[in-house]
C-alpha cells in the first residue's frame, strides 16, 4: 500500500494489525496510542521479537539506523537512498531492500545507547527499543507505520509537514555521521521537540519535493 492508502486504512479501521516479519518477529499497530483524544486518533508502534514487547519511537529509528552505519558497516550513501525512496512511496520490496542493504547485524553499542540516553534529558528514553539490532524489513516496516502518524497529526495537505518531519530526522542522522558537522544529540533532541526546527543549511533537503 502507498502512503495514502495505508492511512485511509488506518483511519478508516482504527482496530489493532499485525504485520509479520520473516524472522517470527511481529509489528503491531495498537489503538488507542498515548495521546489519544476523542477529536485526536493516536496509535503505537510495538515489536514483539525474541519474546519481549516494547514500543519504538522516532529516537529509537535515529539509533537503529546510526547503529546499522558504525558498528554495522552499512554502506551510508545505500541507506540514504533507500530512506529517500521510502519516504516518497513505502509501498516498496522490503525483500529487495535488504539485499541492497548488507551490513552486519550488531546491536547498539553500550556507548550509543548512553549518548542517545543523554541526549533526552529529563524525557524517557525507551532504551529497549534499542534492545536489538531491527531487520530491514523491521526496520522500515516499524518507520512506515510510525511516520503514518504524523501524516494524521500533521496533513501534508493542508499545508503542514507530516511525515516529511521524520524522514527529515533519519536524513540528518546520515548527515551527521557523514559530516560531522552536528552530533547524534542534536538529532535526537530535534526528534523530541514539540517545535518546528530550522532546517541546517549544510544539508540538502530537496528530497522533500517528492514526498507529497
Amino acid at each position: 500500500m502507498d502512503y495514502s492508502t495505508s492511512l485511509g486504512h488506518l483511519q478508516g479501521l482504527f482496530l489493532h494489525h499485525d504485520f509479520k516479519g520473516q524472522n517470527g518477529s511481529v509489528i503491531n499497530i495498537c489503538f488507542p496510542g498515548y495521546k489519544a483524544t476523542p477529536d485526536k486518533p493516536d496509535y503505537r508502534v510495538d515489536i514483539t521479537k525474541e519474546g519481549a514487547t516494547t514500543s519504538l519511537s522516532h529516537a529509537n529509528i535515529i539509533v537503529d539506523i546510526v547503529s546499522k552505519c558504525t558498528a554495522g558497516g552499512m554502506d551510508i550513501q545505500l541507506v540514504r537512498r533507500a530512506l529517500k525512496v521510502q519516504a516518497a512511496n513505502c509501498a516498496i520490496d522490503y525483500e529487495a531492500f535488504a539485499k541492497h542493504l548488507p551490513y552486519t547485524p550488531t546491536p547498539p553499542s553500550p556507548k550509543l545507547l548512553a549518548e542517545a540516553r543523554a541526549a533526552h534529558g529529563g524525557k524517557m528514553y525507551n532504551e529497549r527499543g534499542n534492545k536489538w539490532d531491527l531487520t530491514i524489513e523491521e526496520l522500515f516496516k516499524s518507520i512506515k507505520w510510525i511516520v503514518i502518524q504524523e501524516d494524521i497529526n500533521y496533513p501534508i495537505s493542508r499545508g503542514l509537514l507530516g511525515r516529511k518531519m521524520s524522514y527529515f530526522r533519519y536524513l540528518e542522522a546520515i548527515h551527521v555521521l557523514e559530516t560531522g558537522a552536528h552530533s547524534l544529540a542534536e538529532v535526537i533532541q530535534r526528534a523530541l521537540s514539540h517545535t518546528r526546527p530550522l532546517k541546517w543549511t549544510d544539508m540538502d533537503y530537496s528530497f522533500e519535493k517528492n514526498i507529497c
